[in-house]
C-alpha cells in the first residue's frame, strides 16, 4: 500500500489494529496511520516492510510486533524513515519472536518510547534480532543500544 491515510475506530478489543498484517508480506510506503480505539499497526508474524510512514496519535501503541501465536511464525519487522509520535501507549512494542530494524526514525513523544517485552531465555543470541531464543532482556537491549531514534530502551521482562 503506498500513499494511504488510515483513520481507524472499531469498538472491539481483539486485534485493535487500523492495519493488521498476519502471517504473510505487508509492505507500506508514504502513508498516514492513526487509531482513535486501539493501535495503529499490527504484525503477528510475517513480514512488515514500512517506509516513510507515519503512525501517530493512537489510543494505544503506534505498532505492536509478535510471532503469530497459531502457526509459531516469527515476526520480521522494518522500519526506515518512519515517524511514530504522540501514541497513548509505547511507539512501538516488540514482542518475544519479532525481529525488528529501525533505521532513521522518529519516535518521540509517546507514553513510552520504544517497549520491549522479552522473556528470559538461554541460548545464542543474534545480533540485532529479537527471537525467543536470546538471553532475554539483555539480548533487546543489544539491539537498541546504537539507534540514533530514541534513548536507550529499559528492557522489561514478562513475569
Amino acid at each position: 500500500m503506498q500513499g494511504i491515510t488510515v483513520r481507524h475506530r472499531s469498538p472491539s478489543v481483539a486485534n485493535n489494529y487500523a492495519i493488521h498484517s498476519q502471517a504473510g508480506s505487508c509492505e507500506l510506503r508514504a502513508c498516514d496511520i492513526s487509531s482513535a480505539s486501539g493501535s495503529g499497526i499490527g504484525v503477528e508474524g510475517g513480514r512488515l516492510l514500512a517506509t516513510a510512514v507515519r503512525v501517530h496519535d493512537c489510543v494505544s501503541n503506534g505498532l505492536v510486533a509478535a510471532a503469530d501465536v497459531t502457526e509459531g511464525e516469527p515476526a520480521d519487522v522494518s522500519l526506515i524513515g518512519c515517524t511514530l509520535v504522540r501514541n497513548g501507549r509505547s511507539g512501538a512494542v516488540l514482542l518475544d519472536g519479532t525481529t525488528a530494524l529501525l533505521r532513521d526514525c522518529t519516535v518521540e513523544g509517546n507514553v513510552k518510547g520504544l517497549e520491549l517485552r522479552v522473556r528470559p531465555h538461554e541460548g545464542p543470541a543474534a545480533e540485532g534480532s529479537l527471537r525467543e531464543r536470546q538471553r532475554g532482556p539483555a539480548a533487546a537491549e543489544a539491539l537498541l543500544r546504537d539507534c540514533s531514534c530514541c534513548p536507550a530502551p529499559v528492557p522489561r521482562p514478562l513475569a
